[in-house]
């Protein structure tokens, strides 16, 4: 039996998200038409959900946090993506390999080290770890 999922509370006004499909989100992309999202109209935030579930993959991020988890994707990802070229790695093993190299320099558990659960600091603080990093593999 599976659980059910209970709407995400929005950490901004504190209301309970709605479910919506992409189309909601992102009127202009129909590829994304069918996906689900969590979604506080109020905030403008949201965040995806898993496969064909309800369940969040992370938590609701108004535009400046949406942009912040961007900001750390473009230093985090060419770190993972050079491991797994130079290791042979699969993409699921580097990607995991990578969230926890970065949950140790963190100092977070590692289930709480997902750049879609990241707060402003969080973002911040990943950066500044990662930056060096990446700065390395673009020469």
């Amino acid at each position: 039996m599976v659980k059910p999922v209970s709407a995400p509370i929005c950490p901004y006004c504190e209301g309970g998200a709605i479910l919506v499909t992409g189309d909601r989100i992102y009127p202009n992309r129909p590829d994304l038409a069918g996906k689900r999202y969590w979604f506080c109209p109020g905030d403008d935030a949201y965040v995806g959900c898993h496969g064909k579930t309800e369940r969040p993959l992370g938590t609701l991020a108004d535009a400046a946090l949406r942009k912040h988890r961007q900001e750390v994707h473009a230093v985090f990802d060419p770190i993972w993506k050079a491991k797994m070229t130079r290791d042979g790695n699969t993409q699921f093993s580097a990607i995991g390999r990578a969230y926890k190299w970065l949950a140790e320099a963190m100092q977070i558990k590692p289930s709480d080290c997902h750049t879609s659960l990241f707060n402003h600091d969080q973002c911040a603080l990943a950066i500044r770890i990662c930056a060096p990093y990446a700065r390395r593999l673009d020469r």
